[in-house]
């Protein structure tokens, strides 16, 4: 415990005291020693020293491999915008780009431009030759969307399709008719809406006629 120690005063003045506290004896290098060791065993620097091997033989495989050839690309045409079935593709609307080989669709067509959407594209999609109608959109054929209401069959963009009419004549028969042959189906929409099909001639004018004199149903051809 803490003892009072007379300090060294003058014989002419009262003497002083101070707080004296007994200091640690000095560790010794052996001590010190065992700390260490306490701290960092054997097993622990071994450990460590295996994980910087490691760590440092990783690296220099790494920087010393030879990456090889450049991955082979093929160029392809992707959408520069949006578009929606039975669009016909400009200039603006497509640009050529550089694509991985090994990830570009088999289906990657050539120059799309003039050629018409069978299906709706996003931006950066790639133009795919079944994302196109299999000919030119001819200038005496139309595109025409059926209503929600008639009748259809489950059908996929490029499938063949007829469509009948049925109505009642001026004399109360049954009158039914094949008003539309071997359209070719646009669109298949995934909402409340119905399909889009490519028809011929005039064709576009009977579907309006016939939808407000009787009912309309779509047949897929064989």
């Amino acid at each position: 415990m803490p003892v009072l120690r007379r300090t060294n005063a003058p014989a002419d003045e009262p003497p002083e005291y101070a707080v004296w506290r007994p200091t640690r004896p000095p560790s010794t290098w052996v001590a010190r020693l065992s700390s260490w060791r306490r701290r960092w065993p054997p097993a622990r620097l071994a450990r460590m020293a295996a994980a910087v091997l490691v760590s440092t033989v990783v690296i220099v495989r790494t920087t010393n491999e030879d990456p090889g050839p450049p991955a082979e690309t093929v160029e392809v045409f992707v959408a520069v915008e949006p578009r929606p079935a039975g669009h016909v593709l400009g200039p603006d609307d497509v640009q050529r780009v550089h694509y991985p080989a090994v990830l570009a669709p088999t289906s990657a067509t050539g120059e799309p431009v003039g050629r018409v959407l069978l299906t709706s594209i996003g931006v950066g999609e790639i133009v795919a030759e079944t994302r196109l109608l299999a000919t030119d959109l001819a200038p005496d054929r139309r595109v025409v969307r059926l209503a929600a209401h008639v009748e259809t069959p489950i059908l996929r963009p490029g499938d063949r399709v007829d469509v009948v009419g049925v109505r009642l004549d001026g004399f109360g028969a049954i009158e039914r008719r094949r008003i539309v042959v071997d359209a070719t189906v646009l669109e298949v929409a995934d909402d409340d809406r119905g399909p889009s099909l490519v028809v011929g001639p005039d064709e576009d004018l009977e579907i309006a006629e016939w939808i407000a004199t009787g009912t309309l149903s779509v047949t897929r051809r064989p």
